[in-house]
């Protein structure tokens, strides 16, 4: 039998106390999650490709507009839940500013 305490369920400030260049999980359900490989970085480029020139502009002109896009930026949800999706996007209808900091505590409309 074990008499070592159970371990407590990560946190974002768990998260956050690692140095930012060691950053590269999640916490999900309060358990680190390792983030990916080259295939997943050259599908999440594509992605940003399509997006990010058509979408990311002030609302008016030629094209759709009224977004803000980035990739793998830690969103803290809740204390145990910090995601670094692959590409978020909020409208600049329901943020105007444009999200920052880390973790961002604004939650994207998609991602």
């Amino acid at each position: 039998m074990s008499t070592a305490p159970p371990k407590r369920p990560a946190t974002a400030a768990d998260l956050l106390a690692l140095p930012e260049a060691q950053r590269f999980h999640e916490v999900i359900d309060g358990q680190p999650k390792a983030v990916p490989s080259f295939e997943h970085g050259d599908a999440q480029s594509a992605v940003v490709a399509l997006v990010k020139i058509p979408f990311q502009r002030c609302p008016g002109g030629r094209w759709p507009g009224g977004g803000w896009f980035a990739t793998e930026v830690e969103i803290e949800l809740a204390p145990d839940q910090v995601y670094r999706p692959d590409v978020a996007g909020w409208r600049r209808e329901r943020t105007p500013e444009r999200p920052g900091g880390s973790p961002v505590r604004i939650r994207p409309d998609w991602g």
